[in-house]
């Protein structure tokens, strides 16, 4: 009987010795980083400070004579960014540790904020900043999402700065219901519903991945949906096909789009996007398939957003004398007049080219 119960033991310690071994084994072995699922980040463009006359930059990470990184995951402010209403924020998404299927990622954005027009929809990345290498007066154009994600090489699926890139597919982005961003949350128009700009997803990924987007849309019941006081939200849906042998960490692929500034001309005065104070431009990621994203929320402060209107004076002829008449307010741009602005910290020097006021 003893001897049995030491075999029994011996027996037992072999086995715990064997497992013990396995375990370790098994933890010293390299594990893709597609085993843990896909996941996703989003980016804005900061494209340089408010200033006299505004620093032009690229959207671009990565070197134009000078170094750029101005694809941030985080927030931004009047210190980094330009805009004016009526242009689109660029936007874009890293998304990894994908197999060759189908997939979707799902974000949204604040249409309305403080009952006033924040970002009303979505277009494309490239529309105000774009991808030619001539720079306006106010865009240093150049724009390039996917350098410092998918390199250059052969089928990288993307070009080196200063080289316009290619996505490997493009769709066109649905209309938004306009109409019922209108009186979201205390919101107002001008009594004539906007005409959205029409965009495009783009979508850069190795060529031996194929992809395609495939489908853009609404979620029911996910358009203008009042989030808080004075708030409302707009959720989209992104699908995308990849193809081919994926590598063993899965493919990486950048997703880009555009956010529109609400503008006074499309809602009319008080109520677009500079008469929001505080940070109301938000684009927040949710999810890549089932996968939650986490905090994926970038935002753009009110600060950044200027309002440009031109000041020209008609002058009455006839044939007994020259007068002059009152002055008359044209919606041009860019302005050389000098103009009372508000509040101070939108404030730039007179006869500039880049000039701010809010009109009441």
């Amino acid at each position: 009987m003893i001897g049995f119960t030491s075999s029994v033991r011996a027996h037992l310690r072999v086995v715990l010795v064997s497992l013990s071994v396995m375990a370790l084994v098994v933890a010293l072995l390299p594990i893709s980083s597609s085993a843990a699922g896909p996941a996703a980040t989003v980016d804005q463009c900061v494209n340089g400070a408010v200033g006299n006359p505004p620093t032009l930059e690229p959207c671009l990470n990565g070197t134009l004579v000078t170094s750029f990184s101005n694809w941030v995951n985080g927030d931004a402010n009047a210190s980094k960014s330009h805009w004016r209403e009526g242009e689109f924020i660029p936007y874009r998404s890293i998304i990894t540790g994908l197999d060759s299927s189908s997939h979707t990622l799902t974000f949204h954005y604040d249409t309305v904020h403080g009952s006033k027009h924040a970002i009303d929809y979505i277009g494309s990345y490239d529309a105000t900043e774009t991808t030619s290498p001539t720079a306006t007066t106010f865009h240093r154009n150049d724009s390039n999402p996917c350098f410092d994600v998918l390199g250059t090489g052969v089928g990288s699926g993307c070009t080196s700065p200063g080289t316009p890139p290619t996505p490997a597919s493009t769709l066109t982005v649905p209309p938004a219901n306009l109409l019922g961003e209108t009186t979201c949350a205390g919101a107002s128009g001008s009594g004539t519903t906007p005409t959205q700009v029409g965009g495009d997803f783009k979508i850069f990924a190795p060529t031996a991945s194929t992809a395609t987007l495939t489908a853009a849309s609404y979620p029911a019941l996910l358009e203008n949906v009042v989030s808080g006081k004075g708030q409302c939200s707009t959720s989209m849906t992104v699908t995308f096909s990849l193809s081919g042998a994926a590598p063993a960490a899965g493919w990486t692929v950048v997703l880009a789009w555009g956010g529109h500034i609400a503008s006074q001309q499309d809602w009319g005065t008080g109520n677009s996007a500079t008469s929001i104070s505080g940070s109301p431009y938000h684009m927040i990621l949710d999810s890549i398939d089932t996968t939650g994203i986490g905090s994926q929320d970038r935002a753009l402060a009110a600060s950044a957003i200027f309002f440009a209107p031109t000041i020209s004076t008609t002058v009455d002829v006839n044939s007994a004398h020259l007068r002059p008449v009152p002055a008359r307010i044209a919606i041009r741009q860019p302005t050389v007049a000098t103009l009372v602005t508000s509040p101070p910290d939108r404030v730039l020097a007179s006869h500039s080219p880049w000039a701010s006021q809010r009109l009441r």
